[in-house]
């Protein structure tokens, strides 16, 4: 199993295509949607060079494994979960496309990732993301009754 962290690049983030990460972030906090926790990135100052730096250190692990692997992260590796979302804005607080293509390139049977609080499995390019959390609890009388928990990522042959 690979863990791998990411955290989201602004540049290019699960933002609106038409418009620039100024003001992609000016329409959030016009809107009251802010994340908190973007400045807990010690030692680094710059949130872009942080990003970077975590990027290039999971491509660096990434890519010395060879065979099957299942990605395990705290967000996203693409974007189609983030669409489901109702507000829009806090997609650019939820990843960052430069991993889009992971999944296909390093082998992934399954992704896990929690970030969002909306429990489900989102298939692309044949590869099932798992969003492993349980979500909030405002919102458990709307899962299905027969939703498995925990999900069964995978079988492991004995």
């Amino acid at each position: 199993m690979t863990i791998c962290p990411l955290f989201t690049l602004y540049d290019y983030s699960f933002r609106a295509r038409d418009l620039t990460v100024e003001e992609a972030l000016a329409a959030a906090h016009e809107n009251n949607v802010v994340m908190t926790d973007e400045v807990a990135i010690a030692p680094f100052v710059d949130i872009r060079a942080w990003c970077w730096d975590r990027l290039a250190y999971t491509t660096k692990r990434l890519s010395r494994i060879s065979g099957s692997t299942i990605l395990v992260n705290h967000w996203p590796l693409v974007q189609e979960p983030v669409q489901r979302m109702r507000w829009s804005d806090i997609a650019l607080w939820c990843g960052t496309r430069h991993t889009r293509t992971w999944p296909k390139r390093y082998g992934a049977q399954a992704v896990v990732y929690g970030h969002l609080h909306m429990p489900g499995v989102t298939t692309v390019e044949g590869i099932p993301h798992i969003e492993a959390s349980l979500g909030y609890p405002r919102e458990w009388e709307h899962y299905p009754s027969a939703r498995q928990f925990p999900y069964p990522v995978m079988e492991v042959e004995q």
